[in-house]
């Protein structure tokens, strides 16, 4: 019992010398270094050296204490949590340690270092137009695809705010564009000018763009139009033409145009017929007309093409005559006149008649056969007859692109003619190329001539054995 209170009072004042031992020395932070802002992106090890303790003994202040830093050790926060990527606050546990003196752990010797990650640089307008240009009526631009921002935070945010533009009037406003990182915001004013480019609207109010007005009548276009623009509404009164006279009978084309109140202009091309109600008017119903080349047509058939004559409100189309003395039967245009007479006036409208044929030509060709490495002529197997058309078989086409006079063979040869009315006539017919016979009389003659030789050969020389014995007997 008594060696264990010895051995109690050991431990006791062993841990009360070391208790007061711990007690005399201490570190002390300096204020300020334990917080520290670091830019964004920034290498967070150029700042890991900026935290320092002091060493005090008895708090007495041991300038020559040889102090160093531990920020890497097994702790709640650690270093490599501080992502300089991101704005934001992160705290490392940092421990201080002495080697000249060697206190040990002593109080103080560990602190928690707060890092603040900031973005200190503000957002910049690289490319930004001072100015935009929108037509009324138009969509609005897309400011945003004509703008660049550059800045070193991927949480860039960059706004249009154009509340004080009036899109539907002409003027200058101010836009305001906005562009954020989340811890810099910065502006830049644009003008955005507003113009009209759309011209009004020119609406003819009749039939076939057709103003008929009486000779002598005074001129007053505007009834006949109305003319609206998006900004001005109606502007039917500020409608312009060229002044003309209507003294004389005549028709002609006349442009109408209109400003509005931002130099837009829009225009208009109608006729203008100046009639006169009493004088003789004649109209026919086609100026053309197309008839048999063969028939025989009389002046009642001219005349059904008369769609009205008169004379003031008189109708006169009884007493309308025909010159048709110029036709011939034979293909071609010719020009006939109509005419009206009355009390010494006379009115005259002419017509073209095209006499033409409605029969197509006939060509002439059969299927033939030539021997290969002849010669040949088209022209003297092929034929085109037309009653309408003297020269038809000048117009003849034939194509031989089948043909390859190199090889025997039946190809096609494709004929084709159009006549003076237009009129066309197709044929096809074929081509046979054979090769050249062997001459076989000539053969026969030669191997007969041979034979007749042998033969004579023969006899002779039986005749001279012959005349050997004779000699020899």
């Amino acid at each position: 019992m008594k060696k264990l209170w010895i051995i109690l009072s050991f431990f006791l004042l062993f841990g009360c010398g070391y208790a007061a031992n711990a007690a005399s020395w201490k570190f002390v932070w300096d204020e300020g270094s334990t917080y520290i802002q670091v830019p964004l992106n920034a290498n967070i090890l150029s700042y890991t050296e900026i935290p320092q303790a002091h060493l005090y003994q008895n708090d007495r202040l041991l300038s020559d204490a040889q102090i160093i830093y531990d920020s890497t050790g097994d702790w709640l926060y650690f270093l490599t949590d501080v992502d300089t990527t991101k704005s934001g606050i992160y705290q490392v546990w940092y421990k201080a340690s002495e080697l000249k003196y060697q206190p040990g752990q002593c109080f103080g010797y560990k602190t928690l270092v707060t890092f603040e990650v900031i973005d200190m640089e503000a957002p910049v307008f690289s490319v930004c137009p001072d100015e935009f240009l929108y037509y009324i009526g138009q969509e609005i631009p897309d400011y945003l695809s004509r703008i660049q921002v550059t800045d070193n935070n991927k949480d860039l945010m960059v706004s249009v705010d154009d509340s004080q533009v009036d899109y539907t009037k002409v003027g200058k406003y101010e836009l305001l564009i906005f562009a954020n990182d989340g811890n810099n915001l910065v502006s830049k004013k644009v003008v955005v000018c507003v113009e009209d480019r759309q011209g009004p609207d020119i609406e003819f109010l009749g039939e076939n763009n057709t103003i008929v007005l009486q000779k002598n009548e005074e001129v007053r276009l505007t009834k006949y139009f109305k003319v609206t623009d998006h900004l001005d509404g109606d502007i039917t009164h500020r409608l312009t033409y060229p002044p003309f006279s209507t003294d004389l009978v005549r028709s002609f084309y006349l442009t109408v145009s209109c400003e509005d109140s931002d130099g837009n202009t829009d225009s208009m091309e109608v006729w203008i017929e100046i009639v006169d109600t009493e004088a003789l008017q004649l109209e026919l119903y086609e100026s053309e007309l197309f008839l048999d080349y063969r028939s025989e047509p009389d002046e009642t058939l001219f005349l059904n093409n008369v769609c009205k004559a008169y004379e003031g409100s008189v109708n006169r189309i009884f007493e309308v005559q025909v010159d048709f003395s110029s036709l011939k039967n034979k293909v071609g245009k010719y020009r006939i006149t109509y005419f009206l007479n009355s009390n010494e006036k006379t009115v005259e409208k002419e017509c073209i008649v095209n006499m033409i044929s409605y029969q197509k030509p006939v060509i002439e060709a059969q299927n033939w056969e030539m021997t290969l490495g002849d010669s040949y002529s088209f022209s003297e197997m092929i034929r085109a007859k037309d009653d309408s058309d003297e020269n038809i078989s000048d117009k003849i086409q034939i194509d031989d692109s089948q043909i390859n006079f190199q090889q025997e063979g039946t190809y096609p040869v494709y004929i084709s003619v159009t006549n003076s009315s237009g009129q066309t006539a197709e044929k096809t017919v074929y081509l046979t190329i054979k090769s050249k016979k062997k001459n076989t009389k000539v053969g026969y003659l030669v191997f007969l001539g041979v034979a007749v030789l042998f033969f004579l050969y023969w006899r002779y020389q039986r005749f001279q054995r012959k005349k050997g014995r004779l000699q020899d007997s």
